[in-house]
């Protein structure tokens, strides 16, 4: 079973500190204590040890980081499967154990290997921004159903990280000499403060300052660490700690979930280019993607993406973009695939909806018969106009009425030729 050690470092090898966490307590009594911490992937574990396992994350959006100036929040941090009728709450495990134990739940970022968080934790069971519980219970479960998260204002940020910094200083200290361990230590820890060498607060300074430009304020994770009592009846034993999914604060900007609400459009041309108008949560501008995929039966996965700038983002809620071209432009049928939104930062994704490619059909060019020549039209009345007022239609041959000659029947002839006829036959006869 792989597992990373989380372990506090000592500030005479300060070059560590990147690289390990130094901030972790080992109880609410002692805080930021020197001992190892290990944590792993509680996923399968194959062994009679006692471990901790997450039954319920936290929900990872929609809570709200509150400041210290707006009082306590409206409700603790619910649990993933949380419901309005249903409300579930984080809720831990112990595995292969049944007894007392202590937990003590912590704020750490999602770095790799993490840190403590600047924020805190506040609650009924909590202090100094950290929260102790004691159970012993048949099923081994805790539940934290008042757990609040309070939000640090962004310049006390460099100070926390330093007085941090130097508590775990301080710590090592401690833990290496002897008659601090068995006595009083409030005055011996003030002392081990004040005996701070200038250049090592100095050092202390910067680091803070470099770790505050890495520090994300909008999402934290919780760090669950259980302590079993020891042949003392202390809880000295440690288990492996686990870590909780993220918990973004629902107003960071790229907190907010992902959701399209309408497109103008649903099919376009396997060509791409066509337009689209679609209404969605708030996004950012510069942090938002269309994406269109296809997932085949082997499991390659076709993608493209809409093409908009950020002038297109109109107010957060709406984008106009224009369709990619399908990979094959040469289907016969209809392609169904799907289009979603999609955040460059943290790559969350929207529900995807179905978008339909209609096959290319090439326009032809029709060729126009030629016109003929068409005589003017005379439909206004005119008195300085003598003869035949043609109809609009020009059909000639519907102005002049039919006429019936001898032995021909009824013919409809113009009366030119009809006048020309009867003068032929009277002079034949005449004849």
């Amino acid at each position: 079973m792989n597992s990373t050690s989380l372990k506090v470092c000592t500030f005479l090898n300060f070059t560590k500190m990147e690289s390990m966490n130094h901030y972790n307590s080992a109880d609410i009594d002692f805080v930021l204590n020197c001992q190892d911490l290990n944590y792993s992937d509680p996923a399968p574990h194959f062994r009679c040890d006692p471990y901790i396992e997450i039954i319920e994350q936290p929900k990872q959006r929609g809570f709200r980081f509150r400041y210290g100036c707006e009082g306590p929040s409206h409700g603790g941090l619910p649990g993933v499967s949380s419901e309005k009728n249903k409300k579930t709450y984080p809720t831990v495990k112990i595995h292969n154990y049944t007894g007392p134990v202590k937990i003590i739940v912590q704020l750490v970022t999602i770095d790799e290997p993490p840190l403590l968080h600047v924020h805190s934790l506040v609650g009924r069971q909590c202090e100094n921004g950290i929260c102790v519980i004691q159970m012993d219970s048949e099923d081994m479960t805790a539940s934290f159903p008042n757990l609040g998260i309070l939000h640090v204002p962004k310049k006390d940020v460099v100070t926390i990280i330093e007085q941090q910094l130097i508590k775990s200083w301080t710590s090592d200290a401690q833990n290496g000499n002897a008659s601090l361990l068995n006595g009083n230590n409030e005055n011996e820890m003030e002392l081990q403060q004040k005996q701070l060498k200038k250049e090592d607060r100095e050092r202390i300074r910067q680091q803070a300052q470099k770790q505050t430009k890495y520090m994300d304020l909008s999402v934290v994770r919780l760090m669950f660490t259980p302590y079993l009592p020891g042949s003392d009846g202390k809880f000295t034993r440690t288990l492996s700690s686990v870590m909780s999914d993220p918990i973004f604060d629902s107003k960071a900007p790229n907190a907010s979930s992902l959701r399209i609400a309408r497109m103008a459009k649903t099919a376009g041309s396997v060509m791409g280019g066509d337009e689209v108008f679609l209404l969605c949560d708030k996004v950012q501008k510069d942090d938002i993607q269309v994406r269109f995929y296809q997932e085949d039966e082997s499991g390659h996965i076709w993608e493209a993406f809409g093409k908009f700038g950020a002038a297109d983002v109109h107010r957060q809620f709406a984008i106009v973009f224009k369709t990619p071209k399908y990979f094959d432009i040469h289907i016969t049928n209809p392609v169904s695939v799907f289009v979603q939104l999609r955040r460059r930062s943290d790559g969350e994704t929207s529900q995807p909806k179905p978008f339909i490619y209609y096959p290319h059909i090439k326009q032809m060019t029709v060729l126009k018969r030629p016109g003929f020549f068409m005589s003017p039209s005379y439909t206004e009345k005119d008195e300085n106009i003598e003869g035949l007022q043609f109809p609009v239609d020009n059909d000639i041959m519907t102005y002049f009425p039919a006429c019936e000659l001898p032995s021909y029947g009824e013919i409809k002839k113009p009366l030119a030729v009809y006048n020309h006829m009867v003068t032929t036959q009277d002079a034949r006869n005449n004849v």
